[in-house]
């Protein structure tokens, strides 16, 4: 990264699947200090991919029943599915592209080799829910597959920004137990964060006394909330279904 000067024009991109493990020299102010967070595509997203896929194949496929039923592929997921369904197809001596050559490449991703992250309805609808519980906490655009919080990026955080940012980490999982009436284990990452952050309220700004009865009340703060918004929780689970992204013109 050494050599350029700021009148140059360059501008050098990367791109990463493991933000976690790069060196934070290459992260400081100057280097890569912009980043634009890439999550798998939505219903909509999809169906594009697959119209791209599929134009210059003959096929009888519904591509909007098709897309819905991809939830968790990527775009190298679909693409990988259309050339496996096209070997079978090839191997049967199709000439259409067909449901039943889709189904036998679904499975052979999701059951063989070439596992993909592909979720059930039941799986499906416990995502979209904390999700959505978070998306109405946050009042933040927020999409099916984003997988964690961003970090609070304020440089002297007020003690009520730092809740708020508490109840970011925790409303997902306190959605589900509100809805569901049952504690689900996901996105650890998530609960880790709440868990540092209440100890450095705790231990570094001196704004509690127990990061543990921190946590626990902000728990009690936010199960009051979402059940007695339940109803609004249920409408944002149903359009992060259908959608898979809830828009903040939505909340």
């Amino acid at each position: 990264m050494d050599g350029f000067e700021g009148e140059n024009g360059v501008i050098v991109i990367a791109a990463t699947n493991k933000i976690e493990v790069l060196d934070d020299a290459l992260l400081r102010a100057g280097r890569f200090d912009r980043r634009v967070r890439l999550t798998l595509p939505n219903i909509k997203d999809r169906e594009l991919i697959l119209e791209l896929y599929l134009k210059a194949i003959k096929h009888t496929l519904d591509i909007k029943k098709l897309s819905t039923n991809l939830s968790g592929f990527s775009s190298a997921s679909i693409s990988t599915l259309i050339n496996e369904a096209m070997l079978y197809m090839i191997k049967s001596n199709d000439s259409v592209l067909e449901d039943k050559h889709i189904e036998i490449a679904k499975n052979k991703l999701e059951f063989g080799k070439k596992e993909n992250f592909v979720l059930s309805d039941n799986e499906k609808e416990i995502l979209s829910i904390y999700q959505a519980s978070k998306a109405f906490i946050t009042k933040e655009r927020v999409s099916l597959f984003d997988e964690n919080s961003t970090n609070l990026k304020t440089i002297f955080p007020s003690k009520n920004e730092l809740k708020k940012e508490l109840k970011k980490y925790l409303s997902g999982s306190i959605g589900i137990e509100v809805l569901k009436d049952e504690q689900y284990a996901i996105f650890e990452e998530d609960l880790k964060k709440a868990d540092d952050l209440a100890k450095d309220m705790v231990e570094k700004y001196a704004m509690a006394k127990d990061y543990k009865e921190l946590i626990e009340q902000t728990k009690v703060e936010l199960k009051t909330q979402l059940d007695e918004n339940y109803d609004e929780i249920n409408k944002l689970t149903k359009i992060m279904i259908e959608k898979e992204v809830i828009e903040k013109n939505e909340l």
